[in-house]
């Protein structure tokens, strides 16, 4: 660490600024000039956007992450669904579902009983 402080002072500056450790170091360090100042305001803004823009990058994942569960469950709640009804003389069956957002809960059937009636199923 000391080669660096070296090299850097004011790195090594700001190093003894944010210590946190015991009070004989930080009284061997000296004061900021409002150069040293500025270059910690500057590295911390910098920080700070790379911070934010860690954050937007992870909840644009987390979105594009839902957005592919939800397309998932579409698939599969469709396929759920009957491709065709059944016909009977004197009726016409026709189904169409479209769920307000990506996925709903709702159900229908329909199927035709042993005895010739029609049993529709809604849910």
């Amino acid at each position: 660490m000391a080669n660096l402080w070296l090299r850097f002072p004011k790195v090594r500056a700001a190093l003894c600024t944010l210590s946190i450790s015991t009070k004989t170091w930080w009284a061997r360090c000296p004061p900021l000039s409002a150069g040293q100042v500025n270059v910690l305001h500057t590295f911390s803004d910098f920080l700070a956007l790379q911070i934010l823009n860690a954050r937007y990058q992870d909840e644009q994942i987390k979105s594009k992450v839902v957005s592919r569960e939800l397309e998932i469950a579409a698939n599969i709640q469709r396929s759920l669904l009957p491709k065709t009804l059944p016909e009977m003389e004197g009726f016409t069956l026709d189904g169409f579902y479209q769920s307000a957002r990506h996925v709903g809960g709702d159900f229908y059937d329909a199927f035709v009983t042993p005895s010739g009636g029609l049993l529709l199923t809604i849910a």
